[in-house]
């Protein structure tokens, strides 16, 4: 039986849901390896802030890889808010897509950023 609250949701909700719950579950049994792919997104933009991935060594890579892994998935969250809010203003499907695609993209840059410049520490930067 689903609660009908989740029923109503505009479609972009509902494959958030799912994809959050898939995501989520696929970064935490990876151990990391989704949020590694996640690295590979960002650094071909930053090439010069961001560090080349074989540079990264020590006992601070594996928890962070981890931490990314678990934690990028919300930024899913915040496009379907994103996406509901510029939908109600007319905006072309085109568009909507493109914020959708940014404000993920955008949150997992501001995971590496946050994990790699701030919490690092002792890290290769």
């Amino acid at each position: 039986m689903i609660p009908e609250k989740i029923r109503t949701r505009s479609g972009i909700v509902k494959f958030s849901i799912i994809a959050f719950c898939v995501s989520e579950g696929l970064g935490f049994l990876s151990l990391g390896m989704l949020g590694g792919f996640t690295y590979y997104l960002i650094s071909p933009i930053f090439p010069f802030t961001f560090p080349d991935e074989s540079t990264f060594h020590g006992d601070w890579v594996w928890p962070t890889v981890i931490f990314i892994s678990i934690l990028w998935p919300f930024g899913l969250g915040f496009a379907a808010i994103a996406y509901n809010y510029f939908s109600k203003r007319q905006f072309s499907k085109f568009a909507l897509i493109a914020i959708y695609s940014f404000v993920v993209w955008f949150w997992i840059l501001f995971l590496w950023y946050f994990f790699l410049r701030i919490l690092s520490i002792g890290g290769p930067l």
